[in-house]
């Protein structure tokens, strides 16, 4: 999908003003968490967020399979990626 975007001026033009939208959205959720932090700064860190959490959703499903052992391994990275992302804002929140 990311090289989909990035293959025409117009597609990653897109993606930079969709991408800007829901960055802002994390960075205003993070404001609380992240008091002492500029826009700027807040806006670089929803970025490592949202592609972060990218990589690892498809690091998540690059042997989805169908079963119940899929399933399993599939809720297992899941689990890991939010316990991630929770010590993650838990260090901003406290830095």
């Amino acid at each position: 999908m990311w090289h989909a975007i990035q293959s025409t001026p117009a597609t990653r033009a897109t993606a930079a003003a969709t991408e800007k939208e829901m960055l802002e959205i994390i960075a205003e959720v993070m404001r609380p968490l992240a008091r002492g932090a500029s826009y700027e700064e807040r806006m670089s860190l929803a970025g490592l967020l949202v592609h972060t959490v990218s990589s690892l959703l498809n690091y998540a499903v690059r042997d989805i399979g169908s079963g119940p052992e899929y399933d399993e391994a599939f809720e297992s990275i899941v689990e890991e990626i939010k316990r991630m992302l929770v010590s993650y804002l838990f260090s901003v929140a406290t830095a």
